[in-house]
């Protein structure tokens, strides 16, 4: 296949550019933005027509025009082997992270209060798979602690997680702003856990 005979693509009209540190952001007139780097041979304008090759909504763009111009292309197999090496130097640098802070996350892990410690060393069992999730859980578990000493109690949990950032921030001070919804969830979960936990201690 070549970009000539690829018949996997949508098109759209640009409709505005702004200019960021690394490339452009041009907004389609379907509603959807898209990011083109620097080494563009050719610079979007407003009005130009942007080819845009792939699956549609929800895969990666594999290859981009500009009114003609080749931005860049990769074939579906190009695409699939470019995905497939950077699945593998994502878990390679995973392991490699994890590996530097093996020795901390265990200082950090025997911290924990007794309940959470123990949740923590029956699911960190399986070795194979700790570089995946080791730092995200034990951040989740670091700030249930955080929200159950500030809070109290598992219906205090419960309020505070349906309040505003705002209020949040004020009622557990040492909320970490680095949240993610997933991790304040996890953390929101943990903390009732450890309460109900202390209360049929």
């Amino acid at each position: 296949m070549s970009i000539e005979s690829d018949r996997q693509f949508e098109e759209a009209c640009i409709i505005e550019v702004d200019r960021g540190e690394s490339g452009w952001s041009i907004k389609r007139d379907d509603g959807w933005s898209f990011f083109v780097p620097w080494d563009s041979p050719v610079e979007p304008k407003v009005g130009m027509l942007a080819r845009f090759y792939g699956g549609g909504l929800g895969y990666t763009v594999r290859g981009l025009t500009l009114d003609g111009t080749t931005v860049y292309y990769r074939t579906e197999a190009e695409e699939a082997e470019r995905l497939r090496l950077e699945i593998e130097e994502n878990d390679r640098r995973r392991r490699e992270e994890f590996e530097r802070n093996r020795e901390n996350h265990g200082r950090r892990i025997d911290a924990l209060p007794e309940p959470l410690r123990k949740r923590f060393r029956a699911i960190q069992a399986k070795e194979s798979d700790r570089h995946t999730w080791e730092s995200y859980e034990l951040f989740c578990c670091e700030q249930a602690v955080v929200i159950a000493d500030a809070l109290g109690s598992p219906d205090a949990v419960d309020r505070f997680r349906d309040q505003n950032w705002e209020e949040q921030k004020a009622a557990v001070p040492g909320l970490d702003e680095g949240h993610s919804g997933g991790t304040f969830g996890g953390a929101c979960r943990l903390a009732k856990f450890y309460l109900e936990s202390l209360a049929r201690a």
